[in-house]
């Protein structure tokens, strides 16, 4: 399972500049649990509202495709990279539905979908 210490590494090695500030690191890592526990907090109260199970994997869905329409919106210094994706070999995470994977030009992670092939990065 990966955790949300491990979560928080891969963004930060993603997404803050090298030569960022210590108190840029502090403030983006405390928005970032913050996130986390909004997000936590949000599926677990879709679970015990929700009854209907595809009711309430759609509503998370939502929250998913938002997440992932904002990260597009957003300059990574990993966009300009053709991506040559590969398995991840020392992947914390195991699932029939998805494959972390990591490419071999840039570094960067991501989560790839087992059923349609489509690669979601950065793995959030």
């Amino acid at each position: 399972m990966t955790t949300i210490a491990q979560e928080w590494k891969h963004f930060e090695d993603r997404v803050i500049p090298l030569d960022a500030p210590d108190i840029q690191r502090v403030e983006m890592k405390k928005a970032f649990y913050g996130g986390a526990s909004i997000i936590l907090h949000a599926v677990s109260a879709i679970s015990s509202e929700t009854a209907d199970a595809d009711v309430a994997a759609l509503k998370i869905e939502r929250l998913f495709r938002e997440t992932r329409q904002f990260a597009a919106s957003l300059k990574f210094r990993w966009q300009d990279c053709c991506h040559d994706w590969r398995v991840k070999i020392d992947s914390q995470s195991h699932s029939d539905l998805e494959t972390d994977v990591v490419c071999e030009r840039c570094g960067c992670s991501g989560s790839k979908n087992n059923k349609s092939g489509e690669v979601f990065f950065p793995a959030t």
